[in-house]
């Protein structure tokens, strides 16, 4: 079983993912050493190879997913460092010649994806509190980093503790979108100033169109993507 710095991953992924050849995969894992047995989960994501030929803009960020990723997962730590609520730890990183990782904690109980395809439906009370849950999350990752999630979807809400209603569990938010605090910075005031405001403005559009997206998927007891026009 592959292990990721101090992780030692057991038995098969949980779950892997393609999209466009950018694969993701998701391990059980415990800590080397530790005396207890704590269980974790371990996401590694190896970004499709650049074929010979394509374009690079030159950006480290636009040429390198893996590195895109990991500032994502940068961001979610510091804002889980900040006192952010309904947000899911960071607890390592890091890199390989494959690809990139994380470790957090594992949701026995999988995530609001997982909770529609089984179960479906959900009154208002439920409903309250999940938009509570979710929008909390996004407003500490604003306080962080200047803009909320951009990434909202059912399969990164994830549900924490024992089984129980979904209107008392604990939600906490995972894989917010991207972005680079280096590359504004590396812009003149007003420039930074005016792309600040639009990518604020812009992700948090997005936000508001996954969080109906999640009230319409928890309503008619369906999953399906539901993308932004």
């Amino acid at each position: 079983m592959p292990t990721f710095g101090d992780y030692e991953t057991v038995g098969e992924p949980v779950a892997t993912t393609d999209e466009r050849g950018h694969v993701s995969t998701v391990w059980k894992a415990r800590k080397s050493g530790a005396s207890d047995s704590r269980v974790f989960a371990v996401k590694f994501y190896a970004p499709r190879r650049r074929e010979t030929g394509e374009e690079s803009s030159g950006d480290p960020l636009a040429t390198d997913r893996g590195l895109e990723f990991l500032e994502g997962v940068k961001q979610l730590k510091q804002a889980c460092q900040a006192g952010g609520q309904c947000l899911g730890p960071i607890h390592d990183f890091g890199s390989t010649e494959e690809g990139v990782w994380y470790a957090t904690d594992f949701y026995r109980r999988g995530s609001l994806k997982a909770w529609i395809a089984r179960r479906g439906g959900a009154d208002s009370a439920t409903l309250r509190h999940v938009i509570y849950s979710v929008v909390t999350g996004c407003l500490a990752l604003k306080r962080s980093r200047g803009h909320s999630h951009g990434n909202l979807q059912a399969g990164n809400v994830f549900m924490v503790g024992k089984l129980q209603r979904l209107r008392k569990t604990p939600l906490v938010l995972a894989d917010p979108y991207p972005t680079s605090g280096a590359q504004i910075l590396q812009l003149d005031a007003d420039d930074r100033q005016a792309v600040g405001d639009l990518l604020q403005q812009v992700v948090e559009a997005r936000d508001l169109h996954d969080i109906g997206a999640l009230i319409f998927q928890l309503v008619e007891g369906r999953y399906r993507s539901v993308k932004a026009a």
